[in-house]
């Protein structure tokens, strides 16, 4: 049977367009759109990466117990993810605080996964104390603008920015009876403090003391007038910072200061710590003093430490002798003690008076220091191969006593028992290295214990349990694409990746940590809330990383770092990639998007007139390949070939190292009757990032246009899904 060339000018370019109707985005397409293909089936450009968020600030000092964070906010972000590194200062060899400050070097986790503003407060210390370490921290923090926008990526992070809290002020001390008329109360500058509120108690009780003075400035001492009823009274001075937005400090330790009575007694001339036992002895410190040149004089001991200042009464009674064992003291501290003598006023028989405090505190010239002995201040393991060495600071002690120390390490494979001594080195037969630290290489075991031994045989306690980094781990494989059981899709069709690696060979980790980070080479931050515990026997290990954020296209870089029964490593393994694959949904979506942009560059299918359309052309992929397009008459009906041949178009990610997104092969193909109706047929094998198929057999042609049936969908290491007919519509 014959059919005019009328019949094909009416049927035609409802056939044609039903074919462009097959790979359209959800672009409506009602009555009264006159808009030609290429205007429908490709959207706008649009940026791929939402920028980096600017004006970052981070307060430094402002807040006992927070540190504010703000930032510009970013056009098209949904929300923000910021994130916090914490660094802990170390002692030089001098005791100066040292920060490590290559941020590069910085594991930061995630503080926040959603701030839908831009600003954040980061409450560091909800009860602060005078006591609390985070006031000698770092807290570096990076913001990313996050999008839920399919085919735009989350920003990078911003440069890193640390904050600090705005620190109490300390070492407050107070004259101690030395005048009648006045209380000199002397502290530590805090930085970032533009004034000082001194405050006064007659109570250990911060509460109850009301101000009595300002300083102004980086001044750090004021003087308290007192009246002749106040003499002999003690007073206890608190002293708060102000910062110069007007924040105020906790408060200082408490300094405990009084003014002498006319006519009190005068305190022991010479106060000294026990040579016998005093200075490293493993258990108390005896302190002893000349006895007051008055009749029936008894005594008060009080001590302060080289960790705190506040002045601490060690008798709860009077006592006669003049002597006094301290068995409160503990490792690692100097203490200084000072005596007040107490005799009875002549003037009024049955009132004590109070000498001042002996001169033999921290700041005198012959202070009576004692101390117990301790294991080294500072100890640590580190392993290179197969050679173990133990490095520590000297214990305390001055420095003819440190020269006759010896120290004794312990190693063991079970962290509680089973020590056996492996080294003991005299320090008199070692120099210190450059860093202050002595250091031995001993036999390789899990755990390590140190003690210090004195001149006079007396044995330290231990110190803390130590451990050498692990070796690194070797990652094996992160996924790229695959089918991974128990793997869940995000909000954007991004399955989780896993990650394989196995245990060092020469080493048995506690545990492992899991780093990710969005570009090469930095910038990363620990993903695991728990360690993953190593297992006895186990050898490989495997973990799927769901991530939230992950974004269609994107790659993602890891790292796995073994760690120590303390969580702590420094040997990272080699840094590989990977990404999830998509569910069948969002893979349509993504293979569609070479679909429309090969459609695009096709003259006959984009010619607005009817029989314009009907022809034969082949145009290349701007990457790679080529698309056959072939339309004409086929018996009662037509019939249009779309073939694609290693076609490709964009890169993955737009880098070209990454090689193609999408490559196509195969075919889509259209036949259809003089009344509109008809099937698809063919199948497009994808290679690229995400390899897969997708086949068209399913497809009903209803009224010059996709009707009815299923595409199926097959992304690689998947089962086929049949998606219905309006997924791309």
């Amino acid at each position: 049977m014959m059919i005019s060339k009328t019949l094909i000018c009416i049927f035609l370019p409802f056939l044609l367009s039903s074919c462009s109707d097959l790979f359209q985005t959800k672009i409506p397409m009602g009555s009264g759109n006159d808009s030609s293909l290429s205007d429908i089936l490709l959207p706008d450009t649009q940026a791929s990466k939402l920028e980096k968020p600017s004006e970052l600030f981070v307060s430094r000092e402002d807040n006992a117990s927070s540190i504010r964070i703000s930032w510009s906010q970013v056009s098209g972000a949904s929300s923000y993810l910021l994130e916090r590194a914490t660094v802990e200062p170390t002692q030089d060899k001098d005791g100066n605080l040292v920060y490590e400050e290559d941020v590069s070097k910085l594991a930061f986790d995630t503080l926040r996964e959603y701030v839908y503003t831009n600003s954040y407060t980061d409450i560091i210390l909800p009860n602060p104390n005078i006591e609390s370490p985070e006031y000698s921290n770092r807290y570096y923090y990076r913001v990313t603008a996050r999008t839920r926008t399919d085919g735009i990526d989350d920003s990078d992070p911003t440069d890193p920015l640390y904050g600090t809290l705005f620190s109490p002020p300390l070492n407050a001390s107070a004259d101690l009876g030395l005048s009648t008329a006045q209380i000199n109360i002397r502290w530590s500058s805090v930085s970032g403090a533009s004034e000082y509120r001194i405050c006064r108690a007659e109570t250990d009780n911060a509460v109850m003391a009301d101000q009595i003075g300002t300083v102004y400035g980086n001044r750090t001492k004021y003087t308290d007038i007192v009246s002749e009823t106040q003499q002999g009274i003690e007073y206890y001075y608190y002293i708060y910072a102000v910062s110069s937005s007007g924040s105020l400090s906790i408060a200082s330790n408490p300094a405990l200061g009084f003014a002498k009575v006319e006519g009190a007694p005068e305190p022991p001339a010479e106060v000294f710590i026990s040579p016998e036992n005093g200075r490293g002895q493993s258990k108390s410190i005896t302190v002893e003093w000349s006895a007051a040149d008055i009749e029936n004089a008894t005594y008060l001991v009080y001590r302060t430490s080289s960790s705190d200042s506040t002045m601490t009464r060690l008798t709860p009674n009077r006592i006669q002798e003049c002597s006094y064992t301290d068995t409160t003291a503990k490792i690692g501290l100097y203490y200084y003690y000072q005596i007040q003598t107490l005799a009875e006023d002549p003037k009024n028989p049955g009132t004590q008076l109070k000498s001042a405090f002996s001169q033999s505190g921290a700041d005198s010239a012959s202070p009576a220091e004692g101390f117990i002995i301790s294991p080294p201040t500072e100890s640590g393991v580190t392993k290179i191969g197969d050679s173990v060495t133990v490095k520590w600071l000297p214990a305390i002690g001055n420095e003819e006593e440190q020269k006759t120390y010896r120290y004794r390490i312990y190693g063991s494979d079970d962290m509680t028992s089973g020590y056996e001594q492996l080294a003991e080195i005299s320090a008199s037969a070692q120099s210190p290295g450059s860093d202050g630290y002595l250091s031995v290489t001993v036999e390789a075991k899990t755990y390590y214990k140190i003690l210090t031994v004195n001149s006079k045989d007396a044995e330290s306690a231990f110190g803390s349990i130590m451990a050498p980094s692990p070796a690194a781990a070797t990652l094996i494989s992160v996924s790229k694409a695959a089918n991974i059981d128990g793997a869940a899709a995000n909000s954007s069709g991004v399955y989780g990746v896993q990650l394989t690696w196995k245990k060092p060979a020469t080493d048995n980790p506690y545990a492992y940590n899991i780093y990710r980070t969005t570009a090469p080479g930095g910038g990363y931050r620990k993903i695991n809330s728990e360690p993953i515990l190593a297992q006895a026997g186990k050898d490989t290990y495997t973990y799927i990383d769901n991530n939230d954020s992950a974004k269609v296209g994107k790659y993602y870089y890891y790292k796995v770092l073994a760690v120590n029964l303390l969580e702590q490593g420094i040997n990272y393994s080699e840094e590989q990639y990977g990404y999830g694959a998509l569910t069948h949904e969002q893979y349509i979506q993504e293979f569609n998007k070479t679909i429309i942009s090969s459609q695009k560059k096709m003259d006959y299918f984009n010619r607005p007139g009817s029989t314009d359309k009907l022809g034969k052309e082949t145009v290349n992929g701007d990457i790679s390949g080529t698309v056959l397009y072939d339309a004409g008459m086929a018996g009662l009906g037509a019939r249009i070939i779309i073939k694609y041949t290693n076609y490709a178009d964009t890169y993955t990610d737009g880098d070209a190292s990454k090689g193609a997104y999408f490559t196509l092969n195969g075919n889509c193909n259209t036949s259809a009757s003089m009344d509109q109706s008809g099937t698809m047929d063919g199948t497009i094998t994808c290679t690229g990032m995400y390899p897969g198929k997708v086949r068209y057999d399913k497809i009903q042609i209803k009224g010059g246009a996709a009707g009815g049936g299923t595409y199926g969908v097959q992304p690689d290491g998947f089962d086929n899904k049949e998606l219905d007919w309006t997924i791309l519509n």
